[in-house]
């Protein structure tokens, strides 16, 4: 039997079953924000009767790019990163762009495995919250990859990289500020590894509060520990079976104080 092959069906002959231009069939298969429902159910009705395949792949060879980028975090336990995650998809989600979201936990080996991953997975930029005392050396290779990169969260202040975070220092004096508002003077700060920037930040502006009402400082009241519930829970207890325990505390961060919420339970 001969005879020739099926030709493969293309962008043209879907934008012309469906009645629309080229660049639509393509918004609509990048998922872009910009083109009416109604619109976009049409377009895929018509690649579904003309039996269309996306190859994205030869998309990306073909522009040299990618519509993939890396994000790493550290704990997707955290609802800090849940709300930073979800903040980052509507904006990829606006420009047609899709999240390859790994987690390290904390872990410089992991990191960089991942970070091996993403680029074998040709992703276009990284975004990443970086592990505590992430060295030189991963640095310089990622620099080496010439990937986009944004810090997030977590600096690098040496790195040259773009971040976006908070202000950790005023965040904390925030904190500290309203408690002493309340009329709290024995005030624990619970959290965070020790080498961590962003608990020095926060521990500066705890202490900076403190000291300008007046109120000593002590040791006692505050806790390091890489955030976690079993040790959020160990942080509060020991604080509160001090003879003087604390009546506030201000937490390294979200997570540590919803995992040390169960011991105060407790104790009533």
């Amino acid at each position: 039997m001969t005879g020739r092959l099926p030709r493969n069906v293309t962008i043209n002959d879907v934008a012309s079953h469906a009645g629309v231009s080229r660049s639509t069939v393509s918004l609509v298969l990048r998922q872009s924000s910009r083109i009416p429902p109604e619109t976009s159910a049409r377009v895929e009705a018509s690649m579904r009767a003309l039996g269309y395949t996306y190859n994205r792949a030869a998309a990306n060879l073909r522009r040299r790019t990618s519509e993939a980028v890396g994000v790493i975090i550290n704990d997707i336990r955290n609802p800090f990163f849940a709300e930073m995650i979800a903040g980052i998809q509507d904006v990829f989600d606006e420009r047609g762009l899709l999240i390859y979201l790994v987690e390290a936990s904390n872990k410089l080996d992991r990191q960089d495995r991942l970070l091996t991953s993403l680029i074998e997975h040709d992703v276009a930029g990284v975004i990443l919250s970086p592990v505590t005392d992430t060295p030189p050396e991963f640095v310089a290779r990622l620099r080496d990859t010439r990937l986009r990169v944004c810090l997030a969260a977590r600096s690098m202040p040496a790195s040259g990289f773009d971040f976006v975070g908070a202000n950790n220092v005023e965040a904390a004096r925030l904190a500290t500020e309203h408690l002493i508002g309340l009329g709290h003077r024995r005030i624990a700060f619970l959290g965070g590894e020790q080498a961590s920037l962003i608990r020095n930040d926060r521990l500066a502006g705890y202490f900076s509060t403190l000291d300008r009402h007046g109120i000593r400082f002590d040791p006692d009241l505050c806790s390091a520990s890489l955030p976690g519930r079993d040790t959020a829970l160990a942080d509060m207890n020991r604080v509160l079976d001090l003879p003087d325990p604390p009546t506030a505390a201000v937490s390294y961060n979200d997570y540590v104080a919803v995992s040390s919420m169960p011991a105060l339970r407790a104790r009533g």
